[in-house]
């Protein structure tokens, strides 16, 4: 490729990417600008939004992983109520780039000391973030969405959650792209469930379902998912090499990064995946700036008051009158398939929300019809087969 070997800035808008292509210029940095906008991203600057509830290990984690010490690690009061970017500011050898630059977007901690009022506040600072950033245009994705989540939370089923809240809250801003999913769950302090390799690989396995059907119940996409033990040398980690070992002998955080890039890769960001792999490589040089912020004070009391009243909505159990809730119900008992119970929780919360509680209301709609009501959340293979056996739905072609 013509100019390959020569360095080159990234360009910031498609205008500076057209010129560069009329001119006659060729490099690695204008293609991955051009890739990343035709996925919605950044096209000279990298992303990586971070989320979690208050305790459950989002700045230790983010720091381990990237060998940094850029964001907040207090747990005992939520002082901080910012949304706040900082800048890791490196180059690219590979592809003659200079000015690489990985964005990590701290968050305050969801679960605020000042409760669900200011949860809505924190919430509505990244979508304020989001939309006024410099170089992230209107409508673009962060790359990495990180959900950070400790996996000893006993409590986060149900509607009426934290993380159920926190995922309803996400949901509504913006952040999460349904077509090239870009969310990767962190379940964190991973020794505290158990030591015993056996043991710890069941209990993980159960955590990550229930974690997974959450996450497609509110996000309505099936993420990568996780797990890390945020604190390795306190936990006594064996190690091997860079890495330190978990119960099951992965390799953390080696794990974690293999996610992200599998993530990158799948959505064919290039530029995500080259920034977050230099970002990963300990022991170079990551110049860290203090880049754009947004208070949380600075939500308006209109927005903050509509966040407030998503987060707060009271929690209706299944009625007892749905004919199609105990139609899936007696489906479950009848099956005897625990692998059955995400799939038909999600379809019981779907038809609830959606207003559908007699099989008649289903007897004119054909998959495609009940697929579009239920975007974004898609309606799996084993969830076609449950309306198929239980309502005779089928795709129409």
């Amino acid at each position: 490729m013509e100019g390959a070997n020569e360095w080159m800035s990234l360009p910031a808008n498609e205008k500076q990417l057209y010129d560069l292509f009329r001119s006659g210029k060729r490099h690695p940095a204008m293609e991955m600008a051009d890739a990343a906008m035709k996925i919605k991203r950044s096209p000279n600057q990298v992303f990586l939004l971070l989320v979690g509830l208050r305790g459950s290990g989002k700045s230790s984690t983010v720091n381990y992983l990237f060998e940094t010490n850029i964001a907040r690690t207090s747990d005992s009061k939520s002082e901080t109520r910012s949304t706040t970017e900082y800048m890791l500011q490196m180059k690219s050898n590979e592809w003659r780039i200079p000015d690489l630059t990985l964005s990590l977007i701290d968050t305050p901690g969801f679960g605020d000391t000042g409760g669900f009022a200011q949860d809505a506040r924190n919430i509505m600072s990244i979508r304020y973030f989001l939309n006024s950033h410099p170089n992230l245009i209107q409508n673009n994705y962060p790359n990495l969405v990180m959900i950070i989540q400790s996996i000893n939370d006993n409590r986060m089923e149900g509607e009426s959650s934290s993380f159920a809240k926190m995922l309803k809250g996400l949901s509504q801003i913006d952040t999460i792209d349904h077509y090239n999913p870009n969310v990767v769950i962190v379940l964190t302090h991973a020794t505290s469930i158990a030591r015993n390799p056996k043991i710890w690989e069941e209990r993980v396995k159960k955590k990550k379902e229930e974690v997974r059907a959450i996450v497609r119940l509110y996000l309505g996409i099936k993420p990568e998912i996780v797990v890390q033990e945020n604190l390795p040398e306190e936990n006594d980690l064996e190690r091997d090499g860079d890495w330190y070992l978990l119960p099951n002998r992965d390799k953390q955080p080696k794990i974690l990064y293999q996610a992200c890039k599998r993530i990158l890769d799948r959505a064919g960001d290039k530029l995500g995946h080259e920034a977050v792999a230099v970002g990963f490589i300990h022991g170079i040089n990551k110049t860290v700036l203090k880049g754009f912020s947004i208070l949380s004070s600075e939500v308006t009391s209109k927005d903050a008051d509509k966040m407030h009243t998503i987060l707060i909505q009271s929690i209706v159990q299944l009625s007892s009158s749905s004919e199609v809730g105990t139609m899936l119900e007696n489906y479950k008992k009848k099956k005897n398939m625990t692998d059955l119970e995400n799939d038909i929780l999600i379809l019981q919360v779907k038809f609830r929300d959606l207003h559908i509680s007699n099989s008649s209301d289903l007897q004119t709609m054909t998959m495609n019809q009940l697929m579009s009501k239920f975007h974004p959340l898609k309606i799996t293979s084993q969830m076609q087969k449950i309306l198929g056996d239980v309502f005779g739905m089928h795709y129409k072609q």
